[in-house]
């Protein structure tokens, strides 16, 4: 695996260096960038978390042992490099009168049992048709319209996660420019890393491969690059089994720059959302044993950040605050008229990992500090985490619900290049 890393690192470099060495053949411009990341993270409770436990979701319930004491209330530290990324632009000659981009952008996020491993995180190219109106084709893996059109200004891993989407994949997406504030977005997303629950909690794409269709998205977004305001309807049908599960979901976000603050918000509301790594999924209708019924989840955030005025503009201080809930099956029925599911049968991500059926809803408060020293950044973010559990009811909603957390301290130090 190691010798494997280190060709594609050589690869990715070499590729750099020939990409400029091109430029009088082909007319490609490279530009390499990236950054050396450090994170220093403190936790005071077990929690559901990826990326060699970088990437914070939300605590687990608690675990008593024969003594009654919690399993779960167990502090721990880590101390990793491997979110250091290196990507690289590149900006070639006209192609059906349009201008040709692509990016490749990588990481050392991905791990096994014997060390970490080189990933890609985006790959893609895409086409740019100027004029009047501006048209925009982009073909390859990028972020999920949901996730990444706008996210939460937090510097730890989880980007938000689990109150915003989050959500890597292939698709083909288009969006058309009209003057210079209404953007209209299609896209059509396949699944790869981030996947849908299937009946054992556990996140497969094979689920959407089978179900053929794409997942697909439409949005508009309006008042231009520096005040957009958006709205996004999003519609995926997987086949887990025989039965076919199709889920709906829609976004609303906006993005202010008021003097030196900058406010940020977005909720989401939708139909199994576990490809997009919120604690949602779904259910067996008990009424046939075999039909499958999608869980309802609602997730909102927003983050304030001030630029504090220093010599350089360098100081950053702000707060994000998020909320998730579980609503169960089609919760805009009256409660005499809502499925009764099997017992048993739900299943949202997380359930592989500890997590459960039986989480209510979450919330986080998180303070932090950002200082820039020319390419050098030091961070320190707080994080609140609290998730409320309880007994799942016939409808796939929790209720009697208690409160467990988790504290989380993350330090860092970036070098941008």
């Amino acid at each position: 695996m190691k010798a494997k890393t280190a060709s594609l690192l050589c690869l990715l470099l070499l590729f750099a260096t020939a990409a400029r060495a091109q430029h009088a053949l082909w007319g490609v411009d490279a530009k390499f960038y990236g950054f050396v990341n450090n994170f220093f993270c403190y936790d005071s409770r077990r929690s559901l978390m990826v990326a060699e436990d970088l990437f914070n979701i939300l605590p687990l319930d608690a675990k008593y042992d024969a003594a009654g004491h919690d399993e779960n209330a167990d502090p721990s530290v880590k101390f990793l490099a491997i979110t250091t990324r290196m990507g690289m632009d590149l900006t070639g000659p006209e192609v059906f009168g349009a201008q040709t981009t692509a990016k490749i952008e990588t990481d050392f996020g991905g791990y096994s049992a014997t060390g970490t491993l080189l990933r890609i995180r985006q790959a893609y190219t895409a086409l740019t048709w100027e004029g009047d109106n501006r048209s925009y084709l982009l073909v390859g893996q990028t972020w999920h319209p949901l996730s990444g059109d706008l996210k939460p200004d937090v510097f730890s891993l989880a980007t938000g996660s689990p109150f915003n989407p989050f959500n890597r994949s292939p698709m083909v997406r288009y969006d058309y420019t009209v003057g210079t504030s209404t953007t209209l977005s299609a896209a059509a997303i396949y699944q790869f890393q981030y996947a849908s629950v299937g009946m054992n909690g556990a996140p497969s794409y094979t689920y959407s491969r089978r179900g053929l269709w794409p997942e697909l998205y439409l949005g508009i977004s309006l008042g231009g690059k520096k005040s957009p305001t958006a709205l996004g309807f999003d519609v995926s049908s997987i086949k887990i089994g025989n039965q076919r599960l199709t889920s709906y979901a829609a976004m609303l976000s906006t993005s202010q720059r008021i003097g030196l603050v900058d406010v940020k918000a977005k909720a989401v509301c939708g139909e199994n959302l576990s490809h997009l790594l919120l604690p949602s999924g779904f259910g067996t209708d008990a009424a046939d044993g075999q039909s499958l019924l999608p869980l309802t989840a609602a997730a909102a955030w927003t983050t304030v950040m001030y630029d504090v005025p220093t010599r350089n503009n360098s100081f950053r201080i702000g707060f994000m605050a998020g909320y998730l809930k579980n609503f169960g099956v089609r919760p805009w029925l009256k409660e005499d008229d809502r499925p009764t599911l099997v017992a048993g049968s739900v299943h949202i991500w997380g359930n592989h990992a500890g997590v459960g059926s039986n989480l209510g809803e979450v919330y986080r408060l998180s303070p932090m500090a950002t200082y820039r020293v020319k390419n050098m950044m030091l961070g320190l973010e707080l994080e609140h985490t609290a998730a409320r559990y309880g007994d799942m009811l016939t409808d796939g909603s929790v209720g009697n619900l208690h409160t467990v957390a988790n504290n989380r301290v993350c330090a860092l130090m970036m070098y941008n290049f």
